[in-house]
């Protein structure tokens, strides 16, 4: 069996709600979301992140982060105009 640190045992992130989070979930989250978004966007592409702020969204941006993908983060309570045009602003051509 793996032996974490005692860092590693203690929860870091917590949603609102009963959810908590290791460390360690967290990484494996991260390193699994980087691989998806290999296959959707180009390395450097900017890739707009239109999910409610919750672990799977800091997953995300953690795993954009690490494969050479630039999160940008789009404010779905903005409506379709506002997103629309932070996408052309941006750059933006994949959104998650």
């Amino acid at each position: 069996m793996l032996k974490l640190p005692h860092s590693a045992r203690k929860v870091h992130i917590k949603m609102v709600d009963v959810h908590r989070v290791l460390p360690f979930v967290l990484l494996k989250k991260t390193l699994v979301i980087g691989r998806l978004m290999e296959q959707v966007a180009n390395r450097g592409e900017i890739v707009g992140v239109l999910l409610p702020n919750i672990i799977p969204t800091v997953a995300l941006v953690l795993g954009c982060s690490r494969v050479g993908r630039v999160p940008a983060m789009l404010n779905y309570a903005a409506g379709p105009d506002a997103v629309r045009d932070a996408c052309v602003a941006a750059g933006i051509r994949t959104i998650v």
